[in-house]
């Protein structure tokens, strides 16, 4: 499952605004969108653009399992 990670910044739940931006590499601010949710075939996958920071990580599974069990 894959979530659309974008540099439109409007921060409403359930959106989750990367605080580490220097650790994913990204180059604007950016937010997690998990109202945003596809699913991919791992072999279509050419390479990684960016990895959350272990924080940023924790954030998102927070506001996910926040969002999924209301």
């Amino acid at each position: 499952m894959i979530c659309r990670v974008t540099s439109v910044t409007r921060s409403r739940p359930p959106h989750i605004t990367l605080a580490n931006l220097q650790a994913t590499g990204l180059l604007k601010p950016s937010v997690v969108r998990l109202d945003r949710l596809v699913t991919a075939e791992k072999t279509i996958f050419i390479r990684r653009i960016s990895v959350l920071s272990p924080a940023d990580l924790a954030a998102v599974r927070s506001a996910w399992n926040a969002h999924i069990h209301t």
